[in-house]
């Protein structure tokens, strides 16, 4: 009920957000509509789970609670283990966008009227299926409304997402047909949650087709929802045969997902065989496990068809029946191992591969520099720099975004690039610590550094960030005649900004 609950205040969240683009409110005039929404859904089910409570009038006894926690501990414990291991990894954004839409809108106060990537004020606009992405203002009322940072909320949308799947999946294991029993429904869950941590990679071309990705890494986002609760809680309650509130919980995929990206990546899968290795050779594991389950299901055994609808537990319920076969406990626990070195082997050991607590550092790093900036001023700096700041300073504006450096965020940001954009991809790269012959003015076709400076001051820049290891008389000297005054050092980064 928890759950469902979640979903449903998500799916009222989209009727509010189209009002509130159709009347071009604010984010406060979206708060005050939502508000009402959200508590009236809050106290139905309220009075709903305590009217439930009250009738049951029993409650478990503490024997029967013991036993049960005590036949529970193997799944327990590797599910929250892999859930701190997921926090420690911290969350993936590199094909999404939400932490910069949340600090736009928080520090504008307007709804999609600023360029997320860049702090412009948009002139292309945005297509209505970026504006209805429910995630980033739902995050962005919660944040108004209570105060708090966005990561807070973040993480607790992560931690819903994450064992409400394992819940959602651990129901459907058990209204499927089968006489495993406890020790069956014990190893389901735990090759369930091998499966997911294999899958926790971003294929090439960035849609997180993987569930792994999908929950583990970007739990905290519209796909992570989508995936990890809508869709599986549907196929629940239609195998429970409660079609009504299952097209409800899927219906809230509509404010979730960016339909167009799918679409066009999937077009892109389907041209070519070979695409299959972009998802990993987990791809041909849910072939093979497909066909164990169909050979089953053609030898008379019950199968339910409702099975090969989530690639992850296909596996995992085809590795249950496999062992079903094996007679003794030492023979189980070879098979075990045996599959779980086949699951990680189609990852490609790359399990997390973009993990890196590194980035937080990064982060914290862009934080302090970004504090001698003035507010509202242009900066041009190492990509790092300015893929960060807007993120943990959204005051200040950026020559360029990331969006525009990563084919995997396509289609999230519609403003044109500057004419001198080549010039500065020049600058950023070799401020990023590309090893490059450096000065500029011995490179054909290239501006000195003194150039570029004067260029982008014509392009509204006022301040250039460069890491302090790079911060030689050649640098100094190029700022100073290009008007730029030093400002300090912060965090690893040196600052030159135009006097005001």
């Amino acid at each position: 009920m928890f759950i469902f609950a979640f979903i449903l205040l998500l799916t009222a969240f989209l009727p509010c957000l189209l009002v509130s683009l159709k009347l071009d409110m604010d984010l406060a005039g979206l708060t005050r509509l939502y508000v009402p929404v959200a508590a009236v859904i809050i106290a139905v089910f309220a009075v709903v789970a305590i009217v439930r409570m009250v009738r049951s009038g029993q409650k478990k006894e503490p024997s029967n609670l013991i036993e049960h926690l005590k036949g529970s501990w193997m799944i327990l414990l590797p599910a929250v283990l892999l859930w701190g291991f997921c926090l420690y990894a911290g969350f993936s954004d590199v094909s999404d966008n939400t932490e910069e839409i949340v600090a736009t809108t928080l520090a504008k106060g307007d709804i999609y009227v600023y360029s997320a990537f860049t702090g412009e004020m948009m002139t292309a606009g945005q297509p209505i299926f970026n504006k209805v992405l429910i995630m980033p203002m739902f995050y962005s009322v919660i944040c108004n409304l209570t105060h708090i940072p966005f990561k807070i909320p973040a993480y607790i949308v992560f931690t819903i997402v994450f064992f409400g799947n394992l819940r959602i999946v651990s129901r459907i294991k058990k209204e499927m047909p089968g006489a495993e029993g406890e020790a069956g429904h014990r190893a389901f869950m735990l090759m369930y949650m091998l499966v997911l941590l294999a899958g926790t990679y971003l294929p090439s071309f960035g849609l997180p087709v993987t569930l792994g990705y999908s929950v583990l890494r970007m739990g905290y986002s519209g796909y992570g929802v989508a995936f990890g609760l809508s869709i599986p809680l549907c196929i629940l309650l239609f195998m429970k045969k409660k079609y009504i509130p299952g097209i409800l919980a899927l219906s809230s995929i509509a404010g979730l997902l960016r339909i167009d990206r799918i679409y066009y990546n999937l077009l892109e899968l389907g041209n070519s065989v070979t695409a299959v290795n972009s998802v990993g050779k987990l791809a041909y594991l849910y072939i093979i496990a497909a066909a164990v389950l169909l050979i089953l299901r053609f030898r008379k055994e019950q199968v339910s068809l409702f099975v090969f609808l989530i690639p992850s537990v296909t596996v995992s319920e085809a590795f249950v029946r496999l062992s079903g076969l094996v007679k003794t406990k030492k023979e189980r626990i070879v098979l075990f191992a045996g599959a779980a070195f086949l699951i990680l082997m189609a990852g490609n050991f790359a399990i997390m591969s973009d993990m890196d607590p590194g980035q937080r550092m990064l982060k914290a790093r862009a934080s302090e520099a970004s504090a001698l900036i003035p507010s509202g001023s242009k900066v041009l700096a190492c990509e790092n720099f300015m893929a960060d700041v807007r993120r943990v300073n959204a005051s200040i504006r950026t020559a360029y975004s990331r969006a525009t450096l990563d084919t995997r965020l396509a289609g999230l940001d519609f403003e044109e690039v500057t004419e001198n954009y080549w010039d500065y991809r020049v600058f950023t790269d070799y401020y990023g610590n590309e090893e490059r012959v450096f000065p500029y003015y011995d490179i054909e076709n290239v501006p000195s550094l003194l150039e570029m400076a004067k260029m982008a001051v014509g392009d509204g820049v006022s301040a250039f960030v460069i890491p302090e290891e790079k911060n030689g008389k050649y640098e100094k000297d190029s700022f100073a005649k290009a008007g730029f005054e030093y400002v300090g050092t912060a965090g690893g980064y040196c600052v030159y900004c135009l006097p005001r």
